[in-house]
């Protein structure tokens, strides 16, 4: 029962927040991708020390939930932080943001908490139908946010049918994203030495590359977004979708190496998630800013919701992809897990890279249209 609470409640917390980081770098489009950059690093020093510690905690007394605990008091640390430090905002704040929480504006907050969490615990009760569930669920939201952007007229349209467009493609990248944490880390586990320049890690471990090079490039690309100003979000996204393939062959070629061993070097995945990084930091540390730069101000919230749903609906079909080379359990064939996974992660890579070469082009036609219109986008 509890677990359904998590999803209801983030739900209130990512899209209001991120809107925040937006909002304080209204009107500046560098600054605005800078700051979300920033944002997204420091959520990701979090998920550094998440990964860290919670192998030992699970292996204590209380298991998962002292890992969840520590969750809590995290959770808790973040909002008396943002309780203490709130006046610092007083500058980028509405009228609205001013207004008292009063019963009249309380009720429809429970409200919601209410039906999110019967729909999340629904879904935790009924898995067979809960992916039909989320995917109906997601492609009604995004439909809505399209339908709500055609009613919008002139510059405020196109920006925004740009914005809607970017998220389809966000779900693309996450779809190869998504496999860091699915496909990547049961080849790491079934088809690998577990070694990576020489250091023996867990599979699990493999993933802490992600936050390590995050931290270490993310802090370079305000610089790199000063000085390439034309390196625009739409060809970001396209660009991301072409590294994220990249890294789907890398691990093509990791495996190919091990075809007839089943044993394939730690080093191939370690590159892997070093290139889908980068891609990421191209994509999802930028999408968000993306929203508060295309969108119409009074759509924002619902903008950002549009792009969680995104990402769910990307891991909802990384999940039906993930059973394509699912590894039937108790099975030590090597040799043919190993080209089961080989064939998989050509074929994503080699679409992705196509997908992203065709959107390369794409976006080079959508800058001139917008461009005739007297429209520019960062």
């Amino acid at each position: 029962m509890a677990y359904a609470l998590i999803p209801a409640v983030n739900a209130m917390v990512g899209s209001p927040s991120s809107a925040l980081v937006s909002r304080i770098y209204k009107g500046d489009d560098v600054g605005s991708k800078s700051g979300m950059t920033y944002f997204y690093m420091a959520i990701n020093v979090g998920s550094l020390i998440g990964i860290a510690v919670a192998p030992m905690f699970m292996n204590s007394q209380y298991g998962v939930m002292s890992v969840l605990a520590i969750v809590v008091l995290g959770k808790a640390a973040a909002a008396l932080n943002f309780i203490a430090k709130r006046k610092i905002y007083d500058n980028v704040v509405d009228d609205l943001d001013r207004q008292p929480m009063t019963m009249a504006r309380t009720l429809p907050v429970l409200a919601y908490l209410m039906g999110g969490y019967a729909i999340a615990y629904t879904a935790y009760l009924n898995p067979y139908i809960s992916t039909y569930l989320i995917g109906l669920g997601c492609t009604v939201g995004i439909l809505a946010f399209c339908i709500r952007t055609m009613l919008l007229k002139g510059a405020d349209r196109t920006k925004q049918l740009v914005a809607a467009f970017l998220i389809l493609v966000a779900i693309v990248f996450y779809v190869l994203y998504n496999q860091m944490a699915t496909t990547m880390v049961m080849f790491t586990k079934n088809n690998t030495d577990f070694t990576i320049l020489g250091l023996t890690l867990a599979p699990a471990q493999f993933q802490l590359i992600n936050p390590l090079v995050i931290l270490a490039i993310g802090s370079m690309l305000p610089k790199f977004y000063s000085r390439f100003v034309r390196f625009t979000i739409p060809y970001q996204f396209a660009v991301g979708v072409i590294l994220a393939g990249v890294a789907m062959l890398v691990l093509w070629l990791g495996a190919s190496s091990g075809y007839e061993s089943g044993i394939a070097s730690g080093n191939y995945v370690g590159l892997s998630y070093f290139v889908v990084t980068i891609a990421e930091l191209f994509v999802s540390a930028v999408g968000l800013s993306m929203i508060g730069l295309y969108c119409h101000p009074r759509m924002i919230a619902f903008a950002m919701g549009a792009w969680y749903l995104a990402s769910s609906m990307s891991n909802l079909i990384s999940g039906q992809l993930g059973k394509l080379v699912a590894v039937p359990k108790g099975s030590s064939d090597k040799i043919h897990s190993m080209h089961a996974y080989g064939d998989f992660f050509y074929s994503m890579g080699m679409t992705a890279v196509v997908v992203g070469i065709l959107l390369c082009g794409v976006m080079y036609f959508l800058h001139r249209s917008l461009a005739s219109k007297g429209i520019e986008v960062a």
